[in-house]
């Protein structure tokens, strides 16, 4: 298995944004790499497909990955980050000036290069619990057993406990989840 360092993601994923001058004006996510089982939820399918490098994430879609499983996506304003083993989670395209990921489970890491420009999009991480934002870091948020954990690599992160604010997030979520067992009949005596 492939170990990223924060030095491969700089130079793989955040360097090259700079060598084109201007950013591009779409704020889409690009899947990078995709290590192990990582899937998304495919709306014209209704069924979960692999994901592939490459992969522009161009509206809300449902990522998960298996125990083994991890991928790495970028974002316009030198961002980039990392979802790792049993995640489930929703990436978007950024609205305004601000991507927003929907951590339902798993851990996420996500890199904001310190020198990029001041009005650089920002990215958080929303959880049951609230959001968490970070500004020039590197920062990780994992969602266990309904409590949220937090931390940054230097400097600190903010958090702020708030309802969801983005219902097509939730009810995108909701269209994915399996369906419940029917119920058992009853036993006979």
């Amino acid at each position: 298995m492939k170990t990223i360092t924060v030095f491969s993601l700089l130079s793989s994923l955040l360097l090259p944004s700079f060598s084109s001058g201007a950013p591009p004006p779409v704020r889409d996510v690009v899947i990078v790499e995709v290590f192990g089982r990582a899937e998304r939820y495919d709306d014209s399918l209704g069924a979960f497909a692999p994901v592939a490098p490459g992969f522009v994430v161009d509206k809300p879609t449902l990522f998960v990955t298996d125990a083994t499983g991890s991928l790495v996506f970028s974002c316009v304003g030198s961002i980039a980050g990392k979802l790792s083993g049993n995640s489930r989670v929703v990436l978007a395209p950024a609205v305004g000036d601000l991507y927003e990921a929907d951590l339902r489970r798993g851990s996420m890491a996500v890199l904001l290069d310190p020198d990029r420009p001041k009005d650089s999009p920002r990215f958080s991480i929303r959880t049951a619990q609230g959001v968490t934002a970070a500004k020039g870091t590197f920062f990780a948020v994992a969602e266990y057993n309904g409590q949220t954990y937090g931390k940054a690599k230097k400097g600190t992160v903010k958090r702020k406990v708030t309802p969801p604010g983005q219902p097509d997030f939730a009810a995108y979520l909701s269209k994915s989840k399996s369906k419940p067992a029917p119920p058992k009949p009853p036993k006979k005596n």
